[in-house]
């Protein structure tokens, strides 16, 4: 068989499924769901439908009250790591940041020192 007749074999290539669930737009609208079906390198079959519709088998529906009742405990440490990452970032700006020197005063200003300081008595 040539290498087009096995890519487009049904039963000699790796089929995929992709289901995605849509965020509820409505409290009163069902849940909109989008499938879709094909095979790498080639266009896949959409189609969209309620969640009610879906006909999901059993496993699908026990992972997905799973992933519903570890949601709040997901979110909790992922903020908990983003304020982790914020501190060490603010310790890391901290040791990192330099202090510049004052500019140089021009010399215009600066005394010198071979000629006698002047100052407010010495003027009277």
């Amino acid at each position: 068989m040539s290498n087009l007749e096995t890519q487009y074999d049904f039963n000699q290539n790796t089929i995929l499924i992709h289901i995605q669930l849509l965020p509820k737009t409505d409290a009163n609208q069902p849940r909109n769901a989008v499938l879709a079906v094909g095979i790498k390198n080639s266009p896949p079959i959409i189609t969209s439908t309620t969640v009610e519709q879906l006909e999901l088998p059993t496993l699908i529906t026990k992972m997905l009250s799973q992933l519903e009742a570890e949601l709040p405990e997901r979110k909790a440490a992922a903020l908990k790591l983003a304020e982790e990452q914020e501190t060490e970032e603010i310790s890391q700006n901290y040791k990192q940041r330099k202090v510049e020197a004052p500019p140089p005063v021009p010399s215009s200003t600066q005394t010198s020192t071979t000629s006698p300081q002047k100052h407010q008595l010495t003027l009277f």
